[in-house]
């Protein structure tokens, strides 16, 4: 799947440069440094040039960015403040899945809302409440708790075999359409999946090892993106 096709059902964390700021952050962790650019946030968020250039600014102006071109970088307060604001939504969804049972696809939706309001005490609390967990749902660390990714990678690079679930990538939360597929198919962190080898689009075949057993098919820009471990 072709990111760019689906920009029309990608959900952001808002409006606003928090939004531009827990961008910037994610594309950090989970590109080549290289790749984080302005254009790249704009295609991330689905949003135009300008208004990235117009965000970018403002948060240059905040003291968040370090400079603006041509690779952008957080100063220490931005990727602090950054952490803190993935922090409370990372909670925020853990909350809406674990307490209220609420699928990937609505928790990160709400959470986008529900976490912009937590204060650090509430967010604090909330960690304590829900067992002091280290992940999102989805597997990334929780900025704040100590976790530490292992080595995992991406379903589209690996061969035919069986391996372990570890995270799907931050990117992939924006579109309810995925989160929906990847959530119905069992292919969640801790599943141990078996995959096939790929087919001639580079697509990966995929099924988690317990009942039903259900093939799933994952378009390359999908696979790239939901990373394993052996």
């Amino acid at each position: 799947m072709d990111v760019k096709s689906e920009q029309a059902s990608r959900t952001g964390w808002g409006g606003g440069a928090d939004a531009y700021l827990m961008a910037i952050y994610v594309l950090f962790c989970e590109e080549p440094p290289e790749r984080v650019v302005s254009a790249r946030v704009a295609e991330y968020l689905g949003v135009s040039p300008v208004s990235v250039s117009r965000a970018l600014t403002r948060l240059l102006r905040h003291g968040d960015l370090e400079r603006k071109v041509p690779r952008l970088k957080l100063t220490a307060s931005g990727w602090q403040r950054a952490e803190v604001l993935l922090r409370h939504h990372h909670l925020a969804e853990r909350w809406l899945t674990d307490e209220l049972g609420l699928d990937w696809a609505v928790a990160h939706q709400e959470a986008e809302r529900i976490g912009q309001a937590f204060s650090t005490q509430v967010a604090e609390a909330l960690w304590q409440r829900l067992g002091r967990p280290q992940r999102c749902p989805h597997g990334s660390p929780i900025p704040g708790t100590g976790a530490v990714s292992p080595v995992a990678v991406p379903l589209a690079n690996v061969n035919a075999g069986t391996y372990v679930i570890d995270r799907v990538l931050e990117q992939v939360e924006g579109f309810a359409e995925l989160l929906t597929r990847l959530q119905s198919a069992g292919l969640m962190p801790g599943e141990e999946v078996q995959v096939a080898r790929h087919g001639p689009a580079d697509e990966v075949r995929v099924r988690i090892t317990r009942p039903p057993r259900r093939w799933t098919t994952l378009e390359p820009w999908l696979a790239r993106r939901v990373l394993v471990r052996s």
